[in-house]
């Protein structure tokens, strides 16, 4: 629960509230379909690459053969729906950190379970990539070539034992008219690396991945998942609902539970919509020196600036 927002300044208890209700991760059925599906690539990546005990020091002298069918899982969805929290899920998940003593004549190596890549604003297919190869190309002091960067990512984290890798904030990169070819070229080199991995996209991108050529749509679009809403009656749902009523207990006259059809109905099943109603409604309250929300405050949101984009 989020306490003692009363005595704080409107938009810090804004921000509080903001991020008590972002805290909240739950698992939903459609969720852990797709953490066992990437889950279960990693383990087969794991038990072909890593049986034969010698294979790190041959990667690591001797480089890794690419694999032409390194198709990723492409999950797409509705802003907001919630396709990055199965990313963070993932995280939690493969969280393990350690170090593996190879022999006398080799250092010992970190053990990274799973690789997450963010494109966000990098400009170019080097920026993305870079930080997946080794330490000292990773911070800049040795450069590499743009062509060379995929099989020096792929040699690393060969060495590392990296099953999955994980691609997010695509829609950064995708954002202009002209982009098509560069973000293209970057997910085809991600590929390159040769590990299991999942792609994270809006729709924009899909569309823009689509009219790009057959081979690049083949090799990129292979399996698609479309990350939908819960159902407003689906046991998930009514499963968040109760969650934010525990965070909003000092906060909301009504139980949340109660209205959640009504909610759903407001922000389309879309989890950063109804975290953004809420945070809104609340502020109305504050702001007409009221302490605890109430319903009219949540219609009231709806119908205001803020809300009018979605």
């Amino acid at each position: 629960a989020v306490r003692g927002l009363e005595a704080m300044e409107i938009e810090v208890a804004c921000d509080r509230l903001l991020l008590g209700m972002q805290h909240v991760n739950l698992i939903t059925d459609q969720a852990e379909s797709i953490i066992r599906l990437c889950l279960e690539r990693a383990l087969a990546h794991a038990q072909r690459v890593y049986m034969d005990p010698t294979a790190v020091l041959r990667a690591a002298y001797g480089g890794v053969p690419a694999r032409e069918d390194n198709v990723p899982i492409f999950l797409t969805g509705l802003a907001g729906v919630g396709k990055s929290r199965v990313r963070l899920s993932i995280q939690r998940i493969l969280a393990g950190r350690d170090h593996v003593f190879v022999d006398e004549a080799h250092p010992r190596v970190p053990l990274i379970e799973y690789a997450d890549c963010k494109i966000g604003q990098q400009s170019s297919v080097l920026e993305v990539l870079r930080p997946l190869a080794k330490p000292e190309i990773a911070a800049g002091r040795v450069r590499v070539k743009r062509s060379e960067i995929s099989s020096k990512c792929a040699d690393w984290q060969r060495v590392v034992g990296c099953c999955l890798l994980g691609l997010d904030e695509t829609q950064f990169m995708a954002q202009s008219d002209t982009a098509s070819t560069l973000i293209t070229r970057t997910l085809l080199a991600v590929a390159e690396v040769g590990l299991p991995w999942f792609c994270i996209a809006n729709y924009s991108l899909v569309w823009k991945l689509l009219a790009r050529p057959s081979e690049a749509v083949q090799r990129l679009l292979g399996h698609p998942i479309v990350v939908l809403p819960d159902s407003p009656n689906s046991e998930d749902w009514r499963a968040l609902m109760k969650e934010l009523d525990v965070v909003l207990e000092e906060v909301c006259e009504f139980k949340i539970l109660d209205r959640s059809i009504e909610m759903w109905s407001l922000c389309a099943g879309l989890k950063r919509q109804l975290v953004k109603l809420l945070v809104h409604g609340y502020c109305i309250a504050r702001h007409s020196g009221i302490a605890r929300v109430n319903w009219n405050h949540i219609l009231l949101a709806v119908h205001s600036a803020v809300f009018s984009a979605p």
